[in-house]
């Protein structure tokens, strides 16, 4: 018997996506004799109660539904909790945003693929973005990354060394987190950090389960379709957001992370070091812009990653000074993700 848990993080402002996500669980093609699903749904403060959501929908054989309540912590944290709620019990641990939904095989597929090798311990597939992309890996353009893998670029189902994914994930962002199914027997220690709540905690999650695992599996199968709802990341891609500046903090702090905590070759090395660059003059221009358009919107933002980062007062103020000569000598290049 096999027993995959199901996290899902609830913050919504509207009824309808929670209800439509766990059902798309339930709808799952197992065998209830060989598989069972424990869906844990953790209520992040949501302005919809989950239990009220869900009140009245009644799991299937083979499925157990749980509903915990917190105050509001951010995604991060909410999926932690979700994790400690399943403990050791879970052999697989698959994610779920609360807005996102999965097609009938999702589940089988990855049970299927992490079943022909016990020491595969992460599995992700592609997915559509209604309105926005019909398939990621084609818009990313995951065919070329693997294309200098060899004996990978036919197949629908790629199984990918510890090195190979390593590499691959540093450099793309190839998982969306409601496609991801992983081994928690050996991540067991794994979790999102819960100091990024707006962008990065996820990527930092799937970078030290990949290190911890032999072996990844990627399958080019459509089998999530990622909704609309609330979601943060997306809400501050925009310059003039309120959470740009947040969501540039954090991919510093998950970069900086990578460069401290993760084992690295040296072209790895090099290009965390050239990222972060990147993501430091992104963030000196952001700056500069939200005190030119006199929006004081920036400095909780700035003031948080000057207190959490012991190498800012070095790198900043050169930063600011590289992105103003180039502003004015007409060499900027736009830095807009």
């Amino acid at each position: 018997m096999i027993l995959v848990g199901v996290v899902i993080p609830f913050y919504q402002e509207a009824t309808g996506p929670l209800s439509r996500a766990v059902k798309s669980v339930f709808e799952q093609d197992i065998d209830a004799s060989e598989t069972q699903v424990h869906i844990v749904v953790v209520d992040d403060g949501s302005t919809v109660s989950a239990k009220s959501e869900l009140a009245g929908l009644a799991a299937p054989d083979g499925f157990k539904l749980s509903i915990v309540e917190q105050t509001n912590a951010g995604a991060a944290a909410a999926r932690n909790r979700g994790l400690d709620e399943l403990g050791s019990s879970a052999d697989l641990v698959a994610f779920l945003d609360s807005d996102d939904v999965w097609k009938t095989n999702h589940l089988k597929a990855a049970i299927d693929a992490l079943g022909t090798e016990k020491q595969a311990g992460f599995y992700c597939c592609d997915h559509t973005r209604p309105g926005h992309h019909a398939s990621y890996f084609e818009l990313i353009g995951v065919d070329e990354f693997l294309r200098h893998i060899p004996g990978v670029a036919d197949k629908n189902l790629v199984r990918l060394s510890r090195e190979d994914a390593f590499g691959l994930f540093l450099r793309h962002v190839i998982a969306q987190t409601s496609t991801v199914v992983y081994r928690p027997s050996s991540t067991r220690a794994v979790r999102f950090r819960e100091s990024m709540k707006s962008a990065g905690e996820d990527h930092l999650f799937w970078m030290e389960a990949i290190q911890a695992s032999e072996s990844v599996f990627i399958s080019r199968d459509l089998n999530v379709v990622c909704e609309t709802g609330v979601n943060i990341y997306f809400s501050q891609l925009s310059w003039d957001s309120p959470g740009a500046l947040r969501r540039v903090a954090d991919r510093i702090r998950c970069f900086s992370t990578f460069e401290k905590e993760l084992s690295v070759s040296g072209d790895q090395a090099d290009f965390i070091r050239d990222k972060l660059r990147r993501l430091r003059d992104q963030f000196s221009f952001l700056c500069l812009r939200a005190i030119l358009k006199r929006k004081g919107k920036g400095a909780a933002a700035l003031s948080q990653l000057r207190h959490d980062d012991p190498t800012f007062d070095h790198w900043f103020p050169r930063s600011v000074l590289r992105v103003t000569i180039a502003r004015l000598t007409g060499k900027f290049v736009s830095l807009q993700e």
